[in-house]
């Protein structure tokens, strides 16, 4: 993963188009694999359900 990000430093490529062409990359992973591991809402989509449970948590703290 260093590697990959390396390189859309240097080329200024995205991060989808270096995986997709890396073979390391691409003997693991098919090209859906690769889109839906970078996919933002895959790990952003999460977001809304943590902020709730630490906003949760945090009241309860404030009661005791």
């Amino acid at each position: 993963m260093q590697t990959l990000c390396q390189r859309t430093i240097t080329t200024g490529a995205t991060l989808e188009s270096v995986a997709l062409a890396d073979p390391q990359v691409t003997a693991i992973l098919n090209p859906t694999a690769i889109r839906a591991a970078l996919n933002p809402d895959a790990y952003l989509g999460s977001a809304e359900m943590l902020i709730e449970r630490a906003l949760r948590s945090y009241h309860t703290l404030l009661e005791k």
